[in-house]
């Protein structure tokens, strides 16, 4: 214990010294077993060390030491002085205590002759006594204190989170530096007393609370009513710098409260940047799939308005990736989303869903029309049609829109967006960069579509497929080449399902892969029982190629059935090479296994001739639009012959489809076709009529 700053000892020990009428007297102390002198009166220097040693005589049961004659003292002679140098010769001691923990000192009062105390003068001695432990215990008092305060202060001081007291007045009484630093404060604000009424005034004009309307009152007494109850109140703020804290107050007894502050801005703003991207695309920094459907939802509750979707898609998207590679890809992607934008009102809502397919979603008042719709619908499908300049390269793209509105306020937000892709798929079906509106009768189509999808996926559906076969004839000979698969429906009459039907419908729910590989064993297995010179001929949807399996598909297929590769043509239109490069791919592979590859539809297309430099194809089939007003119009004409010239420059052959005349049999034979398909020349067949045929045209050979 350090008494030196204690100017009250220095008073008790004249006050013994007085109260004796003795000439000397001192305090002193233990430390480390030893006595250390805290004050003295009437002792020389060198009296010290035999005061501290009389001091040492005194012990912890003692209520007095009491030496009334040194001289006759044996034993505190020997121990007490030292060599004569000291005339001590009366010596009385006061053990001093806090509490019965141990003697912490010595009151000792000295006197150069012997003495005997009287009873006041012992009285006072214990008054004196008392007055000292008293002094000690109130120091001692005062000293755990002031570490309890010291320690508070630096718990406070070191601490990542900000704190305050108030009072049952609101009246802040304790507070740390890091409060003044979280609130951004100034310390000059900041005093004992300060109300917190006070406190937001200031902390709102100087760096105002985001969202606060100074409704002081009223935040006061939901605090109150939750800390009433024992509660633990959180709360919270965001200051206008960006600053967010996270508060919590607790009660205490005396009707004040302690609060904690906590800046909490880097864990928000972390998990703000994780929810902003779970709603977000990355690349253009529109919503995503999720933030379309939570948008929904919210807007789908106010009955005053009505909503419509639309849905854009990149037309032939792969081929910018193909020729300009994926970051020409991506730069598109971002121009498409900063024309949207450009395009629509202010609240209504555009996301990325995936890939190169968008949508935005728009509220109508009740009684607008749909030309709002169509206004926004054009207006994309116009914008998109400007050029984009990407390192020095000029790239030209479209889009294609379906846009469907919700009629009732049950519609859920997925059958909206089917309806709206059957509209794109229309809309694309129709010649691409233009926008279809769901109306009656693409809701009939879409009724039919679903209606076959599940008659098509029910169990055993192949059963009510069937393979009809159509000659394909080689012109200058009048013999049959080879015989093209159609599907056809084997089920009700009453679906009158027609082979596009089925087509369309499993290619929209993704069954084609299943449909596509009966085809292609049904067709080997019955072409298996055909002369073995007869090619077969089967269409290859574009879903089939590019998922990885196909080609596994055709060589299973040919070494099941025992099927002689060269035999087999697949027809591939344009649409299944503008896929990607993986369709390609698979078709080189599937070529390698000897089997031929034909382009169907030629000349439709807005590339074919680039498609003959992508891959060696073994046969052109001339699109039938070419062919049936070849004998009349000019430039059909034309165009058949530049194929067929065309093709024979690269060692191609070529099928003129739909002949169904003898003017047209006799144009394309004399213009160098090489084959020819169309009713003229055969409709299609069943297997058995097909095999009869062979049969028939061998004899006749």
């Amino acid at each position: 214990m350090n008494f030196d700053d204690l100017p009250q000892m220095q008073a008790i020990v004249e006050l013994a010294v007085n109260s004796l009428g003795c000439p000397s007297a001192m305090l002193s102390m233990i430390e480390d077993n030893q006595h250390r002198v805290i004050t003295s009166f009437g002792l020389m220097a060198d009296d010290i060390a035999t005061a501290k040693s009389c001091a040492s005589q005194v012990t912890d049961d003692s209520q007095l030491f009491i030496v009334e004659d040194a001289s006759s003292d044996e034993g505190f002679c020997k121990h007490a002085l030292h060599d004569n140098h000291s005339d001590i010769c009366f010596y009385v001691g006061l053990p001093l205590f806090i509490d019965k923990s141990g003697m912490l000192g010595v009151l000792s009062v000295f006197d150069s002759r012997p003495r005997t105390l009287s009873d006041s003068e012992r009285h006072g001695l214990f008054n004196l006594q008392l007055i000292v432990n008293s002094l000690l215990a109130s120091y001692e008092a005062n000293r755990i204190a002031q570490e309890i305060q010291d320690e508070l202060h630096i718990t406070l001081e070191n601490m990542d989170q900000g704190v305050t007291v108030f009072d049952a007045d609101a009246n802040m009484i304790l507070w740390n530096q890091r409060y003044i630093d979280i609130f951004e404060k100034s310390p000059d604000d900041i005093y004992k007393g300060v109300s917190l009424r006070k406190l937001i005034e200031v902390q709102d004009l100087q760096n105002g609370f985001e969202g606060f309307d100074g409704g002081y009152d009223q935040m006061l007494a939901e605090l109150r009513a939750g800390l009433a109850k024992g509660e633990i109140v959180p709360g919270g703020v965001r200051l206008n710098s960006g600053r967010i804290i996270s508060s919590i107050h607790a009660a205490m007894p005396n009707g004040g409260w302690v609060a904690t502050h906590s800046d909490i801005t880097e864990r928000v703003r972390a998990q703000e940047k994780i929810e902003h991207a779970s709603l977000h695309d990355s690349l253009t920094g529109l919503g995503n799939r999720a933030k379309f459907a939570s948008e929904f939802e919210t807007r789908a509750a106010d009955t005053s308005k009505r909503m419509a979707v639309m849905l854009i898609d990149i037309d032939e998207f792969k081929q910018v990736n193909d020729n300009f590679g994926h970051g020409a890809g991506d730069a598109v992607i971002v121009s498409v989303a900063d024309r949207l934008m450009g395009c629509v009102r202010s609240d209504d809502v555009v996301v990325r869903l995936g890939g190169d397919e968008f949508a935005v979603l728009l509220q109508i008042d009740q009684d607008c029309d749909d030309d709002i719709v169509i206004s926004i619908a054009r207006d994309v499908v116009e914008l998109m049609r400007k050029e984009l300049l990407y390192r020095k390269s000029i790239i030209n793209f479209s889009v294609s829109v379906g846009c469907c509105e919700a009629r009732s306020q049950t519609t859920g937000l997925e059958e909206i967006l089917t309806r709206a892709d059957f509209a794109l798929y229309k809309a694309k079906a129709n010649g691409r960069s233009r926008f279809q509106m769901f109306n009656r009768r693409i809701e009939e189509e879409l009724s039919r579509t679903r209606r076959i999808q599940t008659i098509v996926r029910s169990a055993d559906s192949t059963d009510n497929l069937t393979l009809n076969y159509q000659p394909i004839v080689c012109l200058n000979r009048q013999q049959d080449y080879g015989f093209e698969a159609l599907i056809r429906w084997n089920g009700d009459s009453d679906d009158r399902i027609s082979p596009q039907d089925i087509i369309l419908a499993t290619e929209k729910d993704g069954f084609i892969g299943h449909v596509g590989n009966w085809v292609l064993n049904k067709a080997m297995q019955q072409a298996g029982q055909w002369d073995e010179a007869i090619h077969l001929s089967v269409n290859v949807s574009p879903k089939q190629l590019g998922q990885g399996d196909f080609v596994d598909q055709v060589r299973r297929a040919l070494k099941r059935w025992k099927f002689a590769p060269e035999r087999l043509e697949l027809e591939v239109t344009e649409t299944a090479l503008l896929q990607d490069r993986a369709s390609i791919a698979e078709l080189h592979e599937i070529k390698r296994l000897g089997v031929r590859i034909a382009l169907d539809d030629f000349g439709t297309g807005y590339s074919s001739l680039l498609h003959l430099q992508l891959f060696p194809f073994d046969k052109l089939k001339i699109d039938r639009s070419f062919v049936d007003r070849a004998d009349t119009d000019k430039l059909s004409n034309a165009i058949v012959r530049s194929i067929v010239h065309l093709a024979e420059e690269l060692n191609i052959q070529t099928v003129a489809e739909g002949i169904e005349t003898s003017e047209q049999l006799s144009l394309m034979t004399s213009i160098g076709c090489t084959m020819g398909q169309g009713y003229l020349l055969g409709r299609p067949m069943s297997s058995e009529q097909a095999q009869q045929r062979i049969h028939a045209m061998s004899l006749v050979a």
